[in-house]
């Protein structure tokens, strides 16, 4: 059996297989930054 360690892409830490797989490599913390900050960008070009 395969023992391997799913870390976040982001900030490194450890995550579930099932997590990681779903969620694209991404923990649910680093994925709520993630979207603030697509958020934002996308405000920025809406006022331009």
């Amino acid at each position: 059996m395969e023992n391997k360690e799913y870390i976040c892409k982001y900030c490194g830490k450890k995550m579930h297989k099932v997590d990681y797989e779903i969620y694209n490599g991404y923990c649910s913390k680093c994925r709520e930054i993630l979207d603030w900050k697509k958020t934002l960008s996308d405000m920025k070009q809406f006022k331009k």
